[in-house]
């Protein structure tokens, strides 16, 4: 009888155990971005800051540098396993790669821009009238007037091109 109080207090301390380390489990997880260092299967380790969790794919940048890497779970040891499974799902935020500014324009003068921006609508136009004609589904005579209609956008962007070389040869007096 006295055995069967013992064992009883073993279980009830076992279960309490396991309650508890439960809880600290799903309770007090880390947060995202995760410092740690990350090791493989074959033991080579990574200094890393986690970023995230997608499926089986854990999203780190490399430290120092900040590289973006993607490993599968499987290729990880397993305690960062364990460990990047205790972590729960989170989209890694987008990585923006830093360009260079390209030189500056010079600006550009406001009768030429002006023109400019007219030309690039009118090609447009000219493109839509374009695949409309050679897509067959108008009738005749709305055919007939798109082609009449893409000669007279074609003459007013050469007239506009004629102004901008116009303006700069007097601009250049």
């Amino acid at each position: 009888m006295r055995n069967s109080r013992v064992g009883a207090i073993l279980i009830f301390l076992l279960l309490l155990l396991i309650l508890l380390a439960s809880f600290h489990f799903f309770v007090f997880k880390e947060t995202y971005p995760v410092q740690r260092e990350i090791s493989n299967q074959s033991g080579q380790t990574i200094d890393a800051l986690i970023q995230g969790r997608v499926g089986d794919t854990l999203h780190f940048d490399r430290l120092p540098g900040g590289e973006r890497y993607e490993r599968n779970l499987d290729e990880l040891s397993w305690k960062d396993r364990l460990f990047a499974f205790r972590l729960g799902q989170h989209t890694p935020p987008v990585v923006f790669e830093v360009t260079e500014q390209k030189e500056k324009k010079k600006p550009v003068d406001p009768y030429i821009q002006n023109r400019i921006d007219r030309i690039s609508e009118l090609r447009d136009k000219v493109t839509m009238f374009e695949k409309e004609v050679a897509s067959g589904t108008l009738s005749s005579i709305l055919q007939g007037r798109r082609q009449d209609q893409l000669i007279e956008l074609n003459n007013e962007i050469k007239e506009l091109e004629v102004s901008i070389e116009t303006y700069k040869w007097r601009v250049k007096k």
